[in-house]
C-alpha cells in the first residue's frame, strides 16, 4: 500500500533517465563550468559562436534527431549552457544594455525577460530559478511563434509543433533551432518547457545557466534579423482575463490569510513534498510582493504536482509520479482530473490479456484521445486494467467543477494555458485570478490532512455505503466502484467505524483533523474555504453559459411592457395588453414524448415565477457525453437568436421613438412604425413560448444520452427548426429590414406549430 509519507520525501519527480539527462546537461553537476582558459562558446559581445555548435552536431556519429543523437548532444552542450551563465553573469548593466538589451526589442517581451534576470540574480533563490525557468519558457513559445507569423498564417499550438517548422528553420537557421529544440522543445532531449510547467521540476533542479542560455539565444536571433534586415516581427495581442471577473465572487469574503497560517497547511499537508517547499513559500512571498502574475506562474505548477501526487496515491500508481520516459506520456492534469485511469498489470496471463482486449473492443467507456495512441502497444504480460479514478472522490464534484472552470473548459480563463504558452502579459493578471488559483490550491493541499490516516480502501468502503443511502452518486465511477466494494462493505475492521461516517464524498471533513496536528486558524481557514466551494457553480462550461443566457432573455423579456412608445390612441395601432389576453393564449402545458416530462407555461403576467424556475435548475456539467453538448449547443443557438431579435426590437423602438417625439417620421415611416407597434407583441409572444419550450427540454438536458440514437436525431431536427424560425425573426426585425408583417407571421406559425405537436 502506498503512502502518503513516501509522497512527502520524495528525492526528485523526475524519472531515472530524464534526471539523468538533465544532470549531464546542468554546468554545475557535470564539472564543465566554462574555464578562462578554454575556448569559449561567447564572443565579446555575447554572441554565441555557432560554428562551434555546429561542429558539435556534426561530430555526433548518431543519426540527427534520435534518442542517442539528443542525448549525446545534451553532454557536449553542457559547456555551452555554462559558459553562457558565466557570460551573462558577468555583463555590467552598461555592457548588457549594449550587447543584449538592444536584441531582445523583437520579442516585445524585455520587461517579462528582465523580470527573469532578477530572479536568477537577485539572491541565490532556487525557487526565483524555477520562477525565472518558467517564465522565460513562456517568453521564448510566444516570441517564436510571432516570429513564425511572418512566413505562415497560423502557430502551432504546442512548442515542440512550432520548433519543427520549416519557416523557423528558414529564418533562424537548423543550428538555433536544434538547440532549442535540446532545450525545451523534444522529450528526447531535456525538455525544461514541460517537466518544468507540469510540476515536475523541483527548485533544486532549476539551473540558472538554462535561463541564461535561453536569453542569450534570444538575443542572437535578434542580431540575426536585424543583420537580415527582419524589422517587422508581429505581435499577436496578449489575451486578458476578462472571462475570470465571475470567479471573484466565489471567495469575494473571504480575506488573504495570514501567512502563517498558509505556511502551517503547506508544511503539513502530505501532498507537498519536501523539495517544493520551497516553491509554495517563494509563491506566497510573490503574492505579498503583490506580484499576483509571477505568484501564478509558481502555483500552477505546483498545484498540479501535488494534484498528481494526491493521484498516484488514490489510484496506487506510485511511479505515476514522475516523468515518463520519452516512449510513455506524462501523468498530467488532463488525466488526473478524468473520470477513469488505466492501470498497467504486469505479468498477466494471455487470457487476461485477450479477455481485455475483448472488453476494449466492445465499446468499453475508455480514453481514445490523440494523446492515448502514443502509447507503447499492449503486449502479453502487460495489461492495461481500466479504473474509476479515485482521486475525483478524494477532491469532490464542486471543487473538481472549479478546477475546470480555472484550468479547461474553452470559455472560460484557461489559466494554465494562457500563461503557460505566453499568451498573457505576466504583469497583466489581475489579483482576483492570483487570489482564486491560491484558494484552489490550499484547498487541494488541504485534502491530505485527514485522508492521510485513512486507508484507501476505506473510501471504496465509504462511498459503497453512502450510495446505497441514496447520496448523490453522480459522480463518475462511483456505481461501477460501489459494486467493486459490496463484499469488502460487510467486513468491519476495527476502530474504523467513526473513520467511515466521517468521510465525505463531496471533498474535505474537517472532524477528523486533530486540534493538536492543526491550529484552530488554519482548520477555521480551511472550513471557510471548504463553505465557499461547497455552494460552487460552474461559470464557463457550455451548459453553465447556456442558462446564464437563458436567464438573462427572461429577464430582458420581463421588461417588455416597459419599452416606450407612442400611445396607441395616437398612433392608431392595437393595444398591447389587449392583443395579449385576446387572440396571443399561450398553451396551458407542454409536453415531449421522449422525456416523459412535462412543464406548466407561465404566464408572460408572472415572469418572475419564470425566472425562479430557470434559477432553480439544477445539472451535470462534468464528463457529459457528446449528444448531450450536441443539444446544449443548439439550445444556445436559439437563445442567442432569441436574444438577437429582443436587442433588435428594443433598438429599433428606440430610434422610431426618438423620430416620432421629434417630429421627424414622414408618413411612409409613420405607417412602418404603426406597424411594428402592432407586431411588436406576437413576437414577444413567439420568443417567450420558444423560451418556455427550451426550459422544458433544459429540465432533461442530462438524460441525453438515455435517449436512442433515432431520438436524438429528432431532437436536434426540433430544434434546427426553431433555431431556423428565431434567425428568421433576427433577420426581419433588423434596423435595416423593418419587415414586421413578416416577422409577425413567422411567429404566429411558430406558435402554432408548438400549440399542437407540444401542448398537452
Amino acid at each position: 500500500m502506498m503512502r502518503l509519507s513516501w509522497i512527502m520525501s520524495q528525492s526528485s519527480f523526475l524519472s531515472p533517465e530524464v534526471k539523468d539527462l538533465l544532470q549531464k546537461a546542468t554546468p554545475a553537476s557535470s564539472g564543465q563550468v566554462a574555464d578562462s582558459n578554454s575556448i569559449s562558446w561567447i564572443r565579446r559581445d555575447c554572441g554565441i559562436v555557432w560554428q562551434k555548435v555546429e561542429e558539435l552536431f556534426t561530430d555526433i556519429k548518431e543519426e540527427n534527431g534520435s534518442k542517442i543523437w539528443f542525448c549525446e548532444a545534451v553532454v557536449k552542450m553542457a559547456s555551452l549552457f555554462g559558459h553562457c551563465h558565466n557570460s551573462l553573469k558577468n555583463l555590467t548593466q552598461d555592457e548588457y544594455s549594449v550587447n543584449i538589451s538592444p536584441f531582445l526589442e523583437w520579442t516585445n517581451q524585455e520587461d517579462d525577460i528582465n523580470v527573469c534576470l532578477k530572479q536568477i540574480y537577485e539572491g541565490s533563490c532556487n525557487s526565483g530559478h524555477l520562477v525565472a525557468l518558467l517564465t522565460i519558457t513562456a517568453v521564448t513559445e510566444r516570441a517564436l511563434g510571432n516570429l513564425v507569423l511572418t512566413k505562415r498564417e497560423q502557430v502551432p499550438f504546442l512548442l515542440r509543433d512550432l520548433l519543427v517548422t520549416e519557416e523557423l528553420q528558414e529564418i533562424l537557421g537548423p543550428t538555433r533551432v536544434q538547440v532549442l529544440r535540446v532545450l525545451l522543445g523534444s522529450v528526447l532531449g531535456i525538455n525544461l518547457r514541460n517537466i518544468a510547467w507540469h510540476g515536475f521540476l523541483s527548485p533544486c533542479e532549476a539551473n540558472p545557466a538554462f535561463v541564461a542560455t535561453i536569453i542569450i539565444i534570444l538575443a542572437d536571433c535578434g542580431r540575426l534579423l536585424r543583420d537580415y534586415q527582419v524589422v517587422n516581427v508581429p505581435c499577436r495581442p496578449v489575451m486578458s482575463f476578462t472571462e475570470a471577473v465571475s470567479l471573484s465572487s466565489v471567495f469575494e469574503e473571504v480575506a488573504i490569510p495570514p501567512r502563517p497560517v498558509m505556511e502551517e497547511l503547506i508544511t503539513k499537508s502530505p501532498l507537498v513534498p519536501a523539495i517544493m517547499t520551497p516553491a509554495w513559500m517563494k509563491a506566497l512571498d510573490l503574492l505579498t510582493a503583490k506580484k499576483w502574475g509571477l505568484c501564478v506562474v509558481l502555483l500552477l505548477p505546483m498545484l498540479e504536482c501535488s494534484l498528481r501526487c494526491l493521484f498516484a496515491y488514490a489510484n496506487e500508481v506510485s511511479d505515476r509520479v514522475l516523468t515518463a520516459e520519452n516512449s510513455t506520456l506524462y501523468t498530467t492534469l488532463d488525466e488526473i482530473l478524468q473520470p477513469t485511469v488505466c492501470k498497467v498489470i504486469h505479468n498477466q496471463s494471455v487470457e487476461q490479456h485477450n479477455q481485455y482486449s475483448s472488453h476494449r473492443n466492445s465499446g468499453s467507456n475508455i480514453d481514445t484521445s490523440a494523446e492515448q495512441h502514443d502509447k507503447p502497444p499492449l503486449t502479453v504480460g502487460m495489461v492495461e486494467i481500466l479504473n474509476s479514478n479515485l482521486v475525483l472522490h478524494f477532491v469532490g464534484k464542486k471543487l473538481n467543477e472549479a478546477l475546470h472552470d480555472l484550468l479547461n473548459f474553452v470559455q472560460g480563463p484557461r489559466v494554465r494555458d494562457r500563461v503557460s504558452h505566453g499568451e498573457v502579459k505576466f504583469d497583466q493578471i489581475p489579483q482576483s485570478v492570483a487570489h482564486h488559483t491560491l484558494y484552489l490550491s490550499l484547498l487541494v493541499l488541504s485534502l491530505g490532512n485527514w485522508r492521510s490516516r485513512c486507508k484507501r480502501t476505506l473510501i471504496c468502503k465509504t462511498l459503497s455505503c453512502i450510495s446505497t443511502k441514496n447520496i448523490d452518486s453522480s459522480e463518475p465511477g462511483e456505481d461501477k466502484m460501489c459494486c467493486d466494494m459490496k463484499q469488502k462493505n460487510n467486513e468491519k475492521e476495527a476502530g474504523t467505524g467513526n473513520c467511515e461516517m466521517n468521510v465525505c464524498v463531496c471533498g474535505i471533513n474537517l472532524d477528523s483533523i486533530a486540534v493538536s496536528e492543526a491550529s484552530e486558524n488554519l482548520i477555521n481557514l480551511v472550513k471557510v474555504l471548504s463553505g465557499c466551494i461547497e455552494k460552487y457553480k460552474s461559470f464557463y462550461h457550455p451548459t453553465a453559459i447556456f442558462h446564464k443566457k437563458l436567464l438573462s432573455s427572461v429577464t430582458q423579456l420581463s421588461e417588455w411592457r416597459t419599452w416606450e412608445r407612442a400611445d396607441c390612441s395616437e398612433l392608431d395601432y392595437d393595444d398591447w395588453e389587449s392583443q395579449i389576453s385576446v387572440s396571443l393564449e399561450l398553451p396551458q402545458m407542454i409536453t415531449f414524448p421522449p422525456f416523459n416530462i412535462t412543464h406548466k407555461v407561465v404566464s408572460l403576467d408572472n415572469v418572475q415565477e419564470f425566472i425562479s424556475q430557470i434559477c432553480s435548475i439544477n445539472y451535470e456539467v462534468l464528463y457529459r457525453p457528446k449528444p448531450e453538448i450536441e443539444v446544449v449547443s443548439m439550445l444556445h443557438r436559439i437563445i442567442l437568436n432569441v436574444q438577437s431579435a429582443l436587442d433588435n426590437i428594443c433598438e429599433n423602438l428606440a430610434i422610431k421613438y426618438s423620430h416620432y417625439v421629434q417630429k421627424q417620421l414622414r408618413s411612409r415611416q409613420r405607417e412602418t412604425y404603426r406597424r411594428q407597434l402592432n407586431a411588436i407583441p406576437t413576437v414577444i409572444m413567439n420568443c417567450y413560448l420558444t423560451v418556455q419550450f427550451i426550459h422544458l427540454l433544459f429540465l432533461s438536458v442530462n438524460r441525453i444520452d438515455q435517449l436512442s440514437k433515432s431520438c436524438v436525431h429528432n431532437l436536434l431536427k426540433v430544434l434546427k427548426a426553431v433555431l431556423k424560425v428565431q434567425e428568421n425573426v433576427v433577420s426581419q426585425t433588423n434596423v435595416n429590414a423593418n419587415r414586421w408583417d413578416e416577422a409577425m407571421c413567422i411567429s404566429l406559425q411558430n406558435m402554432k406549430v408548438i400549440r399542437q405537436k407540444y401542448s398537452v
